[in-house]
């Protein structure tokens, strides 16, 4: 839920940057959001956050490949509606599940294949939709895959924003990309959500913050370890788990005062205190998107990122999965099987 909810916040710095308009929830009034793989767990999170803040002056329009899988999590996302909390609370959320059921009803569908621009441009002006989101990645491995969404975006010139976490398609998506979107105005953020998203700006803030504090300090004196912690799959559909594993093929970035290195994934486990409710947990190298950008970007001289689950069962299968061919683990269609 958390990358779903700083994607729809990344939609409004978006909304906002484009205009006069201050960072608010109201920057969406009125307007109309394509979300593809909006079908998925990522993207069916972020239609429900997109209607729930924005009081329901928001239309999203679900892109996809198929329908039936639209329908399917539309009766999901309405069972979901009807949760409530607290009695106290009970009948103001009633009423308000009441409303989402009704809207999710009438959310339309558009078949998109994203890979192909002409697809999405067809959906975007049949609806008239005002800005998209892509929630289908593009995830690892895509670098030399179309990414026909920020295609059709930057062609158009209507806001998009994207869920990557792998950094060579991200800079792949900058550099195919980046002269048609500023001739035609469209602002593309990629790369958001809990993470590489959110980590990446806490990286940011405290880098800025150090240097600010001791002036004699360079970016290239710094240290930045990443360490993530997800229990099981961390509640991740088909789609990110793939990618987890497509991870696996690669080995894991390092960068140590200046200097790439590359080491084995999910091989040598370290252990960090996640504060006083997860506890110590062990964590081992994977290559992650901060690694790179945050050298590349803000400079930093030595940077790492680690990753860990639960149960440690977890950790040693991903471990041992991590010592078998490239060639396997790149297979995405033997990881989607494993996945399922």
């Amino acid at each position: 839920m958390l990358r779903c909810h700083l994607v729809v916040l990344a939609l409004l710095f978006l909304r906002s940057s484009i205009g006069t308009q201050a960072l608010s929830f109201h920057a969406l009034d009125g307007k109309k959001i394509l979300v593809v793989g909006g079908s998925g767990r990522v993207g069916g999170s972020v239609v429900q956050q997109l209607l729930l803040v924005a009081h329901n002056n928001v239309q999203v329009v679900v892109g996809g490949t198929r329908r039936d899988r639209f329908e399917e999590a539309r009766e999901r996302w309405q069972r979901l509606s009807t949760t409530t909390t607290t009695n106290e609370k009970r009948s103001s959320t009633q009423s308000k599940s009441q409303q989402l059921r009704q809207v999710l009803q009438d959310i339309p569908f558009a078949t998109v294949d994203r890979e192909d621009a002409e697809t999405v441009a067809a959906a975007i002006a049949e609806h008239q939709c005002d800005a998209v989101v892509h929630t289908a990645g593009p995830f690892q491995g895509k670098v030399r895959t179309p990414n026909g969404v920020i295609e059709a975006c930057a062609r158009i010139g209507i806001p998009y924003i994207d869920v990557c976490d792998d950094y060579g398609t991200a800079r792949a998506a900058q550099t195919n990309h980046h002269d048609v979107a500023q001739t035609s105005g469209a602002p593309c953020i990629v790369s958001t959500g809990c993470w590489p998203g959110v980590s990446s700006l806490m990286a940011k803030q405290l880098v800025r913050k150090v240097l600010a504090a001791r002036p004699a300090l360079r970016p290239q004196d710094l240290s930045v370890d990443f360490s993530f912690f997800t229990a099981g799959s961390g509640g991740a559909g088909v789609t990110l788990l793939v990618a987890t594993f497509l991870i696996l093929a690669e080995k894991a970035l390092q960068i140590k005062q200046g200097r790439r290195l590359e080491v084995d994934a999910m091989k040598h486990y370290t252990t960090i205190n996640f504060g006083n409710i997860i506890g110590n947990r062990d964590v081992a190298p994977l290559n992650l998107l901060e690694t790179a950008s945050v050298h590349d970007v803000l400079g930093v001289g030595s940077v790492t990122s680690r990753f860990g689950t639960a149960p440690n069962f977890w950790n040693a299968l991903l471990g041992a999965m991590a010592q078998l061919p490239s060639s396997l683990l790149a297979n995405e269609d033997i990881m989607r099987k494993l996945s399922v």
